[in-house]
């Protein structure tokens, strides 16, 4: 979904400041609001969302790569684990935030059609299989939990390992736990993405850490941080402020004197209800035609390419090297789980 989309960039930008480390710059002048408006062509008139892909999704991890990738990691750390006396499932557990961009995601923001907003409102359609314990998120087991929790990320609540001579079970507990171990594994020979140095990447105050030592995901919150600085400059495009601008009245005229689309979808009331009540429904209704009366849709693609493919103009050197370092990951799963 293509709002659904929208509605992730804050997600993503928070987890790039979280967990990118040292990615914090880019290739060329990297001040892409000097350039003034991105030139956008013909708008397209969308009457149904779409999950068609986005120019800086082309230098995310495939969901053949990141499989294949944490299949060999749920193996280097079960392994790992083991070395300590824990019992850990040999699972892939999924990047959430790469399967929510595969998806298009279901947040509160996304777009619906009309008939699914008068069923659901804003709440989540109920899925298959929904409460169902996922795959490899089984815990370990074979001793104490806060040890375990050491063992496995290097930290714990009771615990913060303090130097590489930290032992659990007369053997040195890795820098990162088996977590840590695993991914620097996997990521041996791979390439550091060069992000030049400046500050331009990450929005301020994100951790000055290496990419080696971001838990693996180093690389890809560096594309995380560039979808969340592009999706920043849409909502500041005039052109976006002036189609918000026309939801609103089309909203008042509806009879929802709100002031923006997260007011409108993320209103306290409807969190007190397991499902959409009624005025929930109602409101989603008259967001969702508003929504296509004004080309949200239309607006909002056009303009998203338009920014990530300027932020892949002033970043090409450090997306390529993005690439190049999943390329060499991919290649060492393969050949640790025998296939390469």
């Amino acid at each position: 979904m293509r709002s659904a989309k929208r509605a992730l960039a804050a997600v993503v930008a928070v987890v790039a400041v979280a967990g990118a480390a040292g990615c914090s710059g880019g290739q060329g002048d990297g001040k892409s609001g000097d350039r003034g408006p991105v030139k956008i062509g013909a708008v397209p008139t969308p009457t149904a969302d779409t999950d068609e892909p986005l120019p800086l999704d082309a230098y995310l991890p495939t969901k053949e790569q990141e499989e294949s990738i944490q299949r060999a990691k749920s193996v280097l750390v079960s392994t790992c684990m083991k070395r300590f006396g824990f019992t850990y499932p040999a699972e892939p557990v999924p990047d959430p935030v790469l399967a929510m961009i595969r998806s298009g995601g279901e947040g509160a923001l996304a777009f619906r059609s009309e008939s699914e907003a008068a069923q659901y409102g804003y709440h989540p359609k109920p899925e298959s299989g929904e409460g169902q314990a996922e795959s490899g998120s089984g815990a370990a087991t074979g001793g104490d939990r806060a040890v375990m929790e050491l063992v496995l990320t290097g930290k714990s609540q009771d615990k913060v390992r303090p130097s590489d001579q930290d032992t659990v079970a007369g053997k040195a507990v890795p820098e990162g736990g088996c977590v840590g171990e695993a991914d620097a594994e996997l990521a041996e020979g791979a390439p550091a993405p060069d992000t030049g140095g400046s500050d331009d990447v990450l929005p301020e105050g994100a951790p000055e850490e290496s990419l080696r030592t971001a838990a693996g995901n180093g690389p890809v919150n560096a594309v995380l941080a560039l979808r969340g600085k592009a999706a920043d400059q849409v909502t500041k495009d005039e052109r976006f402020v002036e189609m918000i601008d026309g939801w609103k009245k089309c909203m008042k005229t509806a009879g929802y004197p709100l002031g923006s689309l997260s007011a409108a979808a993320e209103d306290p009331r409807w969190s007190e209800s397991t499902t959409a009540t009624q005025e929930e429904k109602n409101t989603a209704v008259a967001d969702m035609r508003c929504r296509l009366e004004v080309n949200y849709l239309g607006i909002d693609h056009a303009l998203d390419s338009a920014y990530q493919q300027r932020m892949i103009e002033e970043n090409g050197e450090m997306l390529e090297s993005v690439r190049s370092n999943t390329e060499a990951r991919v290649k060492n799963a393969a050949a640790l789980l025998g296939q390469g």
